[in-house]
């Protein structure tokens, strides 16, 4: 659990995506309703119905569900282990698949995350517990719980299907009991769900189910990328290695060939599906415990072998897999004396395809930039929630938390959580979604979050249209797409607020401002005015009517036959460039008073000037469409 912290040290919030359950819970719970958005459409915006209803149950409780989902999923993950337990329970060597599983950095990510997948991989266990103990009620109890639990979980369902009607016969032979009717309640659950589904969304089936339906080899091409780097770089899960030797040769027991049957369907599933971009291999979590099964099942029979010192090399196996796990669970350092950390870095690096679409290291280092996101994105939504009117709409590709904190009407970019803004079918949250910004841009809203942090540097227009496009491009005609988009991007502005250091912390403001597109439409752009004043100073007075903002303030006279001269914060000019007069102004509405942000003398001897003042966003270089957050004011001297 040390792992799910935060920069401080305190123990960090849920995942972006569990915000979204948490958003939707709310929704039912003092709305009645599933809407994403009050008063829109009914999407089916988590893939969780189980999860849903768990926040719901927190929220109705008066509990916080941010709170609730933690605690529930590592009491989960320690019943888990307490599962893998009972599948070798006459054996030292049945320690092996819950050890692994503890040390598993995916099974600490998880438990943490705040979202079902710690109750997915306690499902998983201990429906394919009953399955082999041959207990009905359970398995199909368990079967059903799984559909519920996410939607996509019918691939175990399934999984554990054939593997009843493969060895039908050979149990009727050896007097075991078949199991086949369990299996007709999860069925049952599945028919339900569609027709629900249908009445309620217009589909039958999910969007992540969808995505099966139409065979994408760039998606798919992602997908083998990001399963291969979980066996290759997650540590333990290299280990696998021992399950498919003895599967070749025939050797590898019931329990041992059954699991690695559902591993192998799950790992194509997410394959098929493009994988996700949730730190240490999330999407994987489902099929953590019956691998470690698996490998557990060839470790003892490697371990019951004859053959001469097999047994100290499997444990010496094991070892590798322990410390590997540790390793990956660790932030990129040296071992003591040992120049380790190149190697880890380049250990932890994702491929190309990988990182252009999911922006995001393995290991250590991608939870940090999770955790990292998330307090942020929850900052971002108290300012907003605290500082904009209420029903502003904000289109953001990080729906969760910015939705949950902010209570806004918030657009999920992508199609996942809310209805897609450029009107295509509803996207599912793996793989990375095709759509058309320029469209999704011209649905007009308020604001438009481009980054998920915030920076010393804001966005570059270019650099982030080149981002979204090759991440995301609708078709091959990446020059024409990004031409539409910045067409449509040239209707916002580039502002910068001060958003809380913390989301429990709302009073005390970050150091570092988040920025925002603004669209140009609401006319909330702050107005300069230059005055001069009988003493022969001027005046920069400042007009603002929006929430708060912050800015830098350049003034600058330019000559006809000399360089420009930019005033310093100490009232002289100089002929240095990116020199500002104030810098990290927080304006607030003024309403009919303006407020004066600087008082300054002309240099005698300069001759006729021109004498011009701007705002800019802070850190701002020359960029022609988002450095400049005011008009510039005028004067001539």
């Amino acid at each position: 659990m040390a792992l799910h912290q935060n920069a401080e040290g305190s123990f960090a919030p849920p995942f972006e995506i569990a915000h979204v359950a948490f958003r939707s819970a709310r929704s039912l719970v003092y709305e009645g309703t599933l809407a994403w958005n009050t008063g829109g459409q009914i999407v089916e915006s988590y893939p969780s119905p189980l999860w849903v209803a768990f926040s719901a149950a927190s929220q109705a409780l008066y509990l916080s569900p941010t709170t609730a989902s933690q605690v529930f999923g590592i009491a989960c993950a320690l019943m888990t282990v307490i599962a893998l337990a009972q599948f070798a329970v006459d054996r030292l060597a049945g320690l092996i698949a819950l050890i692994l599983f503890v040390l598993a950095g995916t099974t600490a990510c998880a438990a943490g995350s705040g979202t079902e997948y710690p109750l997915v991989m306690l499902l998983v266990t201990l429906g394919f517990l009953a399955y082999e103990r041959r207990m009905p009620k359970a398995t199909a109890a368990m079967t059903t719980l799984l559909m519920l639990a996410r939607t996509e979980l019918w691939v175990f369902v399934v999984g554990m299907l054939a593997a009843e009607l493969l060895g039908r016969a050979k149990r009727r032979r050896a007097g075991e009991r078949v199991l086949l009717k369990p299996f007709l309640a999860p069925a049952l659950a599945v028919v339900v769900m569609a027709i629900v589904r249908r009445l309620v969304v217009g589909s039958w089936i999910s969007p992540t189910t969808r995505l099966l339906t139409h065979f994408d080899v760039e998606r798919v091409l992602l997908g083998l990328e990001y399963v291969a780097s979980f066996y290759i770089r997650s540590g333990a899960a290299g280990l696998v290695i021992f399950p498919l030797w003895y599967l070749a040769r025939g050797q590898l027991s019931g329990t041992g060939r059954r699991s690695m049957g559902l591993v192998a369907l799950w790992s194509a599933f997410i394959a098929l599906v493009g994988g996700d971009g949730l730190p240490f291999w999330m999407a994987m979590a489902p099929a953590v415990p019956p691998l470690f099964l698996a490998v557990q099942e060839a470790m003892i029979i490697a371990m019951d072998s004859r053959r001469l010192g097999l047994s100290p090399i499997t444990w010496g196996f094991f070892a590798a897999g322990v410390i590997a796990s540790g390793l990956v669970s660790r932030v990129p350092t040296d071992l003591g004396g040992l120049p380790f950390k190149s190697v880890h870095q380049a250990w932890m690096h994702p491929g190309e395809r990988y990182l252009e679409s999911y922006g995001r290291e393995f290991g250590r280092r991608g939870l940090i930039a999770e955790i990292a996101e998330v307090e942020e994105l929850r900052s971002l939504g108290v300012f907003l929630r605290d500082r904009l009117d209420v029903g502003t709409t904000i289109l953001t590709p990080w729906p969760g938390a910015l939705g949950y904190m902010s209570r806004q009407h918030v657009i999920d970019m992508f199609g996942r959580a809310s209805v897609p803004a450029d009107g295509s079918e509803q996207r599912s949250w793996y793989g990375t979604p095709r759509l058309d910004f320029a469209a999704t841009l011209q649905a007009g809203t308020d604001y438009v979050l481009p980054v998920p942090t915030s920076g010393t540097t804001p966005p570059r227009v270019g650099e982030l249209v080149r981002d979204w496009i090759e991440r995301n491009h609708h078709d091959d005609d990446v020059a024409r797409e990004a031409g539409a988009a910045l067409m449509q991007l040239r209707g916002y502005e580039l502002i910068s607020v001060p958003v809380p250091v913390r989301s429990y912390r709302p009073d005390e403001a970050s150091r570092r401002p988040f920025y925002l597109l603004r669209n140009k439409a609401l006319n909330l752009q702050p107005r300069l005015e230059l005055r001069r004043v009988d003493d022969g100073s001027i005046d920069v007075l400042a007009f603002h009517h929006g929430h708060q903002q912050v800015v830098d303030l350049e003034v600058r006279l330019t000559r006809s036959d000399a360089p420009p001269l930019l005033l310093r914060p100490t009232g002289e000019f100089t002929e240095e460039t990116l020199v500002h007069a104030r810098a990290g102004i927080l304006l607030h509405t003024t309403g009919q008073v303006p407020i004066r942000l600087m008082r300054f003398r002309v240099p005698d001897g300069l001759g006729p000037v021109e004498v011009t003042a701007v705002l800019q966003n802070p850190n701002s270089e020359e960029d022609p469409l988002f450095s400049l957050v005011s008009r510039v004011a005028e004067l001539d001297e």
